[in-house]
């Protein structure tokens, strides 16, 4: 499994989905690892216990200070937004052979004989990444903007997340430590607000690619003068086979991210009823006002991403069946 593994990675990183390959590296869940490589594995570890710590931290925190609203309400939408991203890193890492079947499924898709890409769908696939890759960069250095205005500011906590802290943090050590901590739990949750749902809709793509196609190949499929009956039969049986094949893969996607997407579209309505409390609550603190907007932005970008992009399935699912009634090869002998 290893060394196919590999093989299909150098496929990917050239193909389509190289931009998101590298973000879900980055984020510390690769779709296909470097078991070779110790400093990615110690990268990895360190950025997932970080994420793991700062939740449990915040959410300890949240039970020690349940008295204090204001702390409540700010740790809350920030421990609800780290839920949608972790719950999503550990469905996903579950599911990874499921990702990887996927993607070796549009690899060879595109290597189709008598495969016409669809050229505006397949840009399609590459700009969302792009753009989950710079969302990802602003995400996290808006964060870092944010920590320092906390600072400049003078807030009781001068944290990246509003937890409960094991150990006095006046000292430098004790301070230092919390803070790396976030910050590198933060990357993953950076990562992973966006790639996870980017990488489910390039998969969703893909296959509205493919249905694009077969719509096309559908209605101009006929029985041209001087064409033997078999030949056309042959072509026929050969599209069919790939909408069969197609249909596996809407399985194999169905069975991956099911359980992946339940926990973000549950949180979702939840961070953002957290966010409309506190904006009108917070009375003119600019500082929370930028968290509020961050979270916001990315949660509304995580339901546009889902809601637009599985309306187009449904869009191209129909055609389909449109194509297939309104082709020259119904009704040919």
């Amino acid at each position: 499994m290893q060394g196919d593994d590999t093989v299909y990675e150098q496929g990917v990183i050239d193909g389509r989905f190289r931009v998101i390959t590298h973000l879900m590296t980055v984020g510390a869940t690769p779709i296909f690892p470097d078991r070779t490589s110790l400093a990615y594995r110690a990268y990895q570890m360190i950025i997932v216990v970080s994420a793991y710590l700062t939740f449990i931290t915040a959410v300890i925190g949240i039970l020690k200070n349940f008295h204090d609203e204001g702390f409540v309400m700010e740790a809350a939408r920030t421990t609800f937004t780290m839920i949608n991203v972790l719950w999503t890193h550990f469905f996903t890492s579950r599911n990874m052979q499921g990702v990887r079947n996927l993607v070796r499924m549009a690899r060879e898709w595109s290597e189709l004989a008598g495969r016409v890409a669809d050229k505006k769908k397949d840009a399609w696939i590459s700009r969302i990444q792009i753009v989950a890759w710079r969302g990802s960069g602003f995400f996290y250095c808006i964060h870092i903007i944010y920590l320092v205005l906390r600072i400049v500011s003078q807030s009781n906590n001068i944290l990246f997340y509003n937890s409960w802290i094991p150990f006095e943090t006046e000292t430098n050590f004790g301070y230092y430590f919390i803070l790396v901590v976030q910050a590198l739990g933060s990357i993953l949750y950076a990562c992973l607000v966006f790639a996870i749902m980017t990488l489910f809709a390039s998969l969703l793509l893909v296959v509205c690619s493919e249905l694009e196609m077969l719509q096309g190949i559908l209605m101009e499929m006929k029985q041209n003068e001087g064409e033997p009956q078999s030949a056309v039969k042959e072509s026929l049986a050969q599209w069919v086979k790939h909408h069969q094949q197609i249909l596996r893969y809407l399985k194999e996607l169905e069975d991956t991210f099911n359980v992946v997407l339940l926990g973000p579209l549950l949180s979702v309505a939840v961070i953002l009823c957290l966010t409309a409390y506190t904006a009108v609550t917070i009375s003119g603190n600019f500082v929370e006002i930028i968290q509020i907007c961050l979270i916001t932005s990315a949660m509304l970008s995580q339901l546009q991403i889902f809601c637009y992009f599985g309306n187009e399935l449904t869009i191209q699912s129909g055609r389909i069946r449109d194509a297939a009634w309104g082709s020259n090869w119904v009704g040919m002998p």
